[in-house]
């Protein structure tokens, strides 16, 4: 008999640890160092583990740590 393993679908996403803006280009870093996506213009609003924020005119994004946007806000 073999022992049965149940498998948690619920694979570990990668941190943000943090988000920098270089020249035109927002870097968003892992807790590790690496980086996990970057995004062209606008301005860093902020950031949580799991999400940050990006102003585009009268625009906010927010995106996952992989830069997948999960909503827009329009003023």
């Amino acid at each position: 008999m073999y022992p049965i393993t149940w498998m948690n679908n619920t694979a570990k996403k990668a941190e943000i640890g943090t988000v920098i803006k270089r020249n035109s280009t927002i870097y968003v870093y892992s807790e590790a160092g690496s980086i996990l996506c970057t995004k062209t213009g606008g301005e860093v609003i902020g950031y949580t583990s799991s999400s940050f924020s990006i102003k585009k005119g009268n625009s906010v994004y927010i995106f996952n740590s992989k830069g997948s946007i999960l909503s827009t806000i329009h003023n």
